[in-house]
């Protein structure tokens, strides 16, 4: 089963790089996707929300002449509680 996240495009980042404080390993940041995204509320209104999503380097790069327009991108779920619904 595969999982996409629907939006408008806001920009494409990298984030800083990271130091593993016990190793002393410099790691380089990871690309970084915002898309802006509408959820449905239970009461027939709308909310917007702005995610960050890491995405693979080669994917930053297709997607970084999109910005500003509606993309649709595979996600994976990392999450201990999950909560499904019926719709």
């Amino acid at each position: 089963m595969s999982f996409y996240i629907k939006g408008k495009l806001f920009g494409i980042y990298q984030s800083p790089d990271f130091t593993n404080k016990e190793t002393g390993e410099i790691k380089a940041g990871k690309s970084r996707a915002q898309i802006m995204i509408v959820q449905k509320l239970s009461n027939g209104e709308s909310k917007s929300e702005l995610v960050d999503l890491t995405i693979p380097k080669e994917k930053a790069l297709l997607l970084k002449p999109k910005t500003g327009q509606d993309v649709e991108v595979e996600v994976g779920i990392i999450s201990k509680d999950i909560s499904f619904y019926g719709l």
